[in-house]
C-alpha cells in the first residue's frame, strides 16, 4: 500500500527509480505484479521498465496519500527521485528540476539549474532556463549570481535592459565572493546588453575606465573567459569609444577570436563587432572578406545563437556594399529580417532597416530611401535615442538631396544632439558631415561659418580615429565647397586627399553625394591632373556617368578624334591603326561625326555610304554595318531610335563635339569665361584643334 501511495507521486517511474524514491527494494516487483494482473497499471520497456498508472487510479492514490502519508514524506520521495534523475543527466534533468521544486527543495533545484543552463542555452533552450529560474523563490534566485547570469541570457535579445540589471547584480555578487570567472562573464554580458539595448551608451565609459583596476583585483582566469572579455571590450570600444587607444589591441584580438575554432556565438559576435568597426571607419573590404567567408555559414546554421546570428547578418550586409555587390547586401539584410521575425528577436530591427536605407542611397534611389526611412520610424524602439539619432540623420540626408536645406539642417542638428546624449560617436560624426555639406549649400548668411564649424568638429574626431573612409567624405565636402567658392588651389588639395582615400570611402561618399555629383568632382580632379591614373580607375570601377563638362581627360570607353584626321580609340587601343581595321564600320562612324553626331537620319547615312543602292538595300547594309560597328566599339556606343542614329555622349568622347561645346559655352556666358576656371578652359581649346574636320577623308563618302 505504501509503495503505491509513494510511487503515485512520480510520473511513470522506472523500476530503479521506484526503488530509489521509496527506499523499498520490493517496489519494482509490486508494480510488475500489478501490471501483469492488469490492475490499472501499464508496463513499458524491458531492461528498466517504466510503470504508468491509469489517470483515475493515480488520482485516487494521490488523494489517499494526502491523508495517509506521514508529514514531509511526499517531499522526501520527490527529492529522492529528483536526486536520482539529476544523477542520470540528459533529458531527465527537466523532470528532476520539477520534482525538486514540488518537494520545496529550492537550493538543489537552483544548483541543478545552474549546472544544466550552459548546455541548455547552447542547444537553443533558453526559454526553459528562464522558466526554471522564474519558478524559484526570489530569495533563492536573486542571491545566486549564477542564476542571475544564466537567467539574463535568454532575455538579452528581447529585453536587454532587464538582462543588464540582472548581470550587474550578478557581477556584484561574484566580486564579493572573489569569483573571477563569474565576475568577468557577467561583466562581459552586461556590456553586450548595454550595446544591444542602445538606449544609452554612456555607462560604457565607466566600465572601460574601471577595466584596469578590475583586472588587477580579479585577473581574468582562463583563455575561455578572456575570449568573452575581448568581445565585450571590442563592442564597448567600437560603439562608444572608437578612438580609444585600447582598440588598437582589442580589434586584432577580436578578429583572431572570430577566425579561430571555438564557441560559435562568441565568434559571430566578435566578427560582427570587428566588421562594424572596420567597415564604417576604414572601409576595408579585403580585410573583412575572410570573416565573411568563415562566419557567414556559421550564422546560417539551424541552431546558431539567434542574437549573434542576426547581429552578424546585420553587419555582413554593408560589407557586400563595400565589396560592390548591392544585390548580395539586399539578400543578406532580407535573411536577417526573416530570422528576426521567425525567432522573435527584435533587438536589431532598426539596424536591419538601416541597411535598406544605405542600399537605396548608394543606388541614388531617393524614393526607396524615403520608404525605408518610414519603416525605420515604425520599427525603431520608442524613446531610444540611438535609433532616433539614426532616423534623423537619414531624414537629413534625404532632405539635403531634395534641396530642402532648412529641414535637412533641423534633422541634422537633432541627430547630432541625440547621438551626443547617447554616446554614439559614429552617428555624431555622420551628422556633422551632413551638416557641413548642407550648411554650405543652404544660402544662409551664416552657412559657411556653420559649415566650417561642422568640418572642424569632424576633423577633430577623425584625428583620433584615423578613419580613411570618413576622411574621404570630408575631403569631398571640402573640395565641393572650394569649387563652388572659386578657390581652385583649396579644391585641388582637397581632391588630392579624396583621391588618396577613394578606395576606403567610395561607398561612404554615396551616402551623402549622388553619383552625378561625385562624377563632377572627379571630373574636376582630372582637369586639375590630380592622381590621374587612380582617379580614372576609381571612376571606371564606380561606373559614374560623365558629367556635361567632362573633357578628354575623363576615362571614356571610346575616344573619337576627327579634327585633323580620323582616329578611334577603345579602352586605350587605337582601332584605326590596326593592320586590318574594319573599313565600312569606321566609315559609318566618320559619317555620324560629319553629320553632327546626334539624331542623324538613317536615310542620310545610307545616301552617304551607299549612294548607288536603292532604299531597301541601303537600309539592310546600314543595319549590318551598324551591328559590326557596335561589336567594334561597344553595343551602347551608338544609339538607334526612330530611324535616327546618335553617338552616345555617355560612352564616347568626340573632339569636334567637345570643341563645339566649349565654344558655345564661352559665347553663351562670356563673363563666366573670364573667371579663372573659364580662362583655364579657354587655354585648353587650341589643343583640341589639330586641323580641319576629317582632313584625311577628302575622298571618303
Amino acid at each position: 500500500r505504501r509503495v503505491l501511495l509513494e510511487t503515485a507521486l512520480l510520473d511513470s517511474p522506472t523500476a530503479s527509480l521506484a526503488a530509489r524514491a521509496t527506499g523499498d527494494p520490493a517496489a519494482p516487483r509490486i508494480l510488475a505484479a500489478l501490471a501483469r494482473r492488469g490492475l490499472f497499471t501499464l508496463r513499458h520497456g524491458s531492461d528498466d521498465p517504466a510503470f504508468e498508472f491509469h489517470s483515475l487510479f493515480r488520482g485516487f492514490l494521490l488523494r489517499r496519500g494526502q491523508d495517509e502519508l506521514p508529514p514531509g514524506r511526499a517531499a522526501e520521495v520527490r527529492r529522492a527521485a529528483a536526486e536520482a534523475l539529476a544523477g542520470r543527466g540528459g533529458d531527465d534533468v527537466e523532470a528532476a528540476f520539477a520534482l525538486f521544486v514540488e518537494a520545496g527543495a529550492f537550493e538543489p533545484a537552483a544548483a541543478l539549474a545552474a549546472k544544466a543552463a550552459p548546455s541548455l542555452l547552447a542547444t537553443g533552450r533558453g526559454a526553459l532556463v528562464e522558466t526554471w529560474i522564474r519558478r524559484l523563490p526570489p530569495r533563492v534566485r536573486d542571491s545566486d549570481p549564477w542564476l542571475l547570469y544564466f537567467g539574463a541570457a535568454p532575455t538579452l535579445g528581447s529585453d536587454p535592459e532587464t538582462a543588464r540589471e540582472r548581470l550587474d547584480r550578478a557581477a556584484e555578487l561574484f566580486a564579493a565572493r572573489g569569483d573571477a570567472a563569474g565576475y568577468w562573464l557577467a561583466w562581459s554580458a552586461a556590456v553586450e546588453a548595454v550595446v544591444v539595448a542602445g538606449t544609452d551608451l554612456t555607462p560604457l565609459t565607466a566600465r572601460l575606465d574601471g577595466l584596469e583596476a578590475a583586472e588587477a583585483r580579479l585577473p581574468v582566469p582562463s583563455p575561455e573567459v578572456g575570449a568573452r572579455v575581448t568581445l565585450a571590450k571590442l563592442l564597448a570600444l567600437v560603439q562608444h569609444a572608437p578612438g580609444h587607444p585600447a582598440l588598437r589591441h582589442a580589434a586584432p584580438a577580436a578578429r583572431a577570436l572570430a577566425l579561430a575554432p571555438g564557441d560559435d556565438r562568441l565568434r559571430l559576435s566578435a566578427g560582427a563587432g570587428y566588421n562594424a568597426h572596420v567597415g564604417w571607419w576604414f572601409g576595408d573590404a579585403e580585410d573583412l572578406r575572410p570573416l565573411v567567408e568563415v562566419l557567414g555559414p556559421l550564422a546560417r546554421r539551424a541552431h546558431a545563437d539567434p542574437v549573434a546570428a542576426i547581429f552578424w547578418l546585420a553587419v555582413e550586409a554593408p560589407y557586400h556594399l563595400l565589396a560592390g555587390d548591392a544585390a548580395a547586401a539586399a539578400r543578406t539584410a532580407d535573411e536577417a529580417r526573416e530570422l528576426s521575425r521567425r525567432l522573435g528577436v527584435h533587438a536589431w530591427d532598426a539596424a536591419l532597416v538601416t541597411q535598406s536605407v544605405w542600399g537605396a542611397l548608394v543606388r541614388d534611389d531617393v524614393v526607396a530611401a524615403r520608404e525605408a526611412i518610414a519603416r525605420l520610424g515604425a520599427v525603431g524602439r520608442p524613446g531610444n535615442p540611438t535609433d532616433l539619432a539614426m532616423l534623423r540623420s537619414f531624414q537629413a540626408v534625404v532632405a539635403q538631396r531634395d534641396g530642402t536645406y532648412a529641414e535637412a539642417i533641423r534633422f541634422g542638428e537633432e541627430a547630432k544632439a541625440l547621438a551626443e546624449r547617447a554616446g554614439y560617436p559614429s552617428v555624431h560624426v555622420f551628422a556633422d558631415l551632413i551638416l557641413a555639406r548642407t550648411y554650405a549649400r543652404s544660402g544662409r548668411a551664416d552657412g559657411e561659418a556653420a559649415a566650417d564649424r561642422a568640418c572642424t568638429s569632424v576633423r577633430r574626431k577623425l584625428e583620433a580615429l584615423q578613419s580613411p573612409s570618413l576622411g574621404h567624405v570630408l575631403a569631398l565636402i571640402e573640395a565641393d565647397r572650394a569649387l563652388r567658392g572659386g578657390r581652385e588651389e583649396d579644391a585641388r588639395g582637397a581632391l588630392e586627399r579624396a583621391a588618396a582615400s577613394a578606395r576606403a570611402g567610395a561607398v561612404h561618399a554615396r551616402y551623402l553625394f549622388s553619383g552625378d555629383e561625385l562624377a563632377s568632382l572627379w571630373a574636376a580632379a582630372l582637369r586639375s591632373e590630380v592622381a590621374v591614373d587612380e582617379v580614372r580607375a576609381h571612376v571606371r570601377a564606380a561606373g559614374f556617368r560623365p558629367p556635361p563638362d567632362a573633357g578628354e581627360e575623363w576615362p571614356w570607353p571610346v575616344r573619337i578624334r576627327a579634327l585633323g584626321g580620323f582616329e578611334v580609340e577603345r579602352d586605350g587601343e587605337v582601332l584605326t591603326r590596326r593592320s586590318r581595321a574594319p573599313g565600312k564600320p569606321l566609315e559609318l562612324l566618320r559619317v555620324l561625326v560629319a553629320l553632327g553626331g546626334s539624331e542623324v537620319r538613317e536615310s542620310a547615312v545610307g545616301d552617304a555610304l551607299w549612294p548607288e543602292a536603292d532604299a531597301d538595300a541601303a537600309q539592310h547594309a546600314l543595319e549590318t554595318t551598324l551591328y559590326r560597328l557596335r561589336r567594334l566599339i561597344g553595343a551602347d556606343a551608338v544609339l538607334q531610335r526612330d530611324r535616327k542614329l546618335s553617338i552616345s555622349r555617355e560612352r564616347c568622347w568626340v573632339d569636334a563635339l567637345e570643341l563645339e561645346r566649349r565654344l558655345e559655352g564661352a559665347l553663351a556666358a562670356p563673363e563666366r569665361a573670364k573667371a579663372p576656371a573659364g580662362l583655364e578652359a579657354a587655354r585648353r581649346v587650341p589643343a583640341l584643334y589639330r586641323g580641319p574636320l576629317l582632313a584625311d577623308a577628302a575622298d571618303a563618302p
